[in-house]
Formats: C-alpha cells, sequence, structure tokens
C-alpha cells in the first residue's frame, strides 16, 4: 500500500513538473468577479473584487476566495485544502461539493493552457468564464 502512494506521488510530481510551468510551491491568483452595492450615501468602499488563491504543494492544493473592499479591506475569505491531481493538462481538485456549494469553486476548473494556469467559472446563468491565474511572488 505504501509503494503504491509513493508511486501516485511521484507520478503526480513529474506530471506537474513535465510543464515550463512550476504548480508545486508555488501560488497563483485571479479576480473572478465584482460586485458593487447601491447605498443611500456616497460609500467609496461599497465595491468589491472577489479573488481565488491557489496554493500546490505535492499532497494538496489550498484553495482561497475571498472577497477585497473597494477600500483594500478583506471582507470575507474561505479557505479550503484538498487532494489533487494533473491529468491531461486539466487540475483535477477533490473537493468537498458540501463545503464549496455557496463559493466560486463550486464550479471552476483549472488547466494548464500554454504554460498558464486558467480556470473556467461555471456562473450561475450558466455562462461559462476563463480567468487567467498570476504567480504571485
Amino acid at each position: 500500500m505504501k509503494l503504491n502512494l509513493i508511486f501516485i506521488l511521484i507520478v503526480i510530481t513529474i506530471q506537474a513538473q513535465k510543464s515550463d510551468l512550476n504548480l508545486l510551491g508555488n501560488t497563483f491568483s485571479a479576480n473572478v468577479n465584482s460586485v458593487c452595492e447601491e447605498t443611500p450615501d456616497d460609500n467609496p468602499c461599497a465595491g468589491e473584487q472577489i479573488y481565488i488563491v491557489v496554493t500546490f504543494s505535492e499532497e494538496e492544493v489550498k484553495l482561497i476566495e475571498k472577497g477585497i473592499s473597494s477600500c483594500d479591506k478583506e471582507t470575507y475569505s474561505y479557505s479550503f485544502k484538498y487532494k489533487w491531481e494533473f491529468i491531461n493538462n486539466e487540475i483535477k481538485i477533490h473537493s468537498n461539493p458540501e463545503e464549496v456549494k455557496y463559493t466560486y469553486l463550486k464550479k471552476m476548473r483549472l488547466i494548464l493552457k500554454e504554460e498558464e494556469l486558467f480556470g473556467f467559472i461555471t456562473y450561475d446563468n450558466g455562462k461559462v468564464i476563463e480567468h487567467k491565474f498570476t504567480m504571485n511572488n
């Protein structure tokens, strides 16, 4: 059993490093939506940008969805860790649907395309939008 687990980890590591884009140990982020709130007065903090942050390690991927107000204050943050695997340029995340059901992570697919990381999110209206993730240094 231990040998099978070691073999699987080695295969995942090799596949994730086949690309010039090294996922392991790196953090990527993308702005996936913006929200504007109508207020009775002039409130410069009423808007919000929504980001997804992804950090890869050999064993798991850490996913964070957070809202940042127009005044650069974090309004909320959800954080999850799941097992992942790299299959045919797609990063398969073994998430818990109950945990992510009220987040943008619910219907997100991560794909390596032309040595870059992209997230494809299916929104509530059925529209799929592609978001390019940038590596954070």
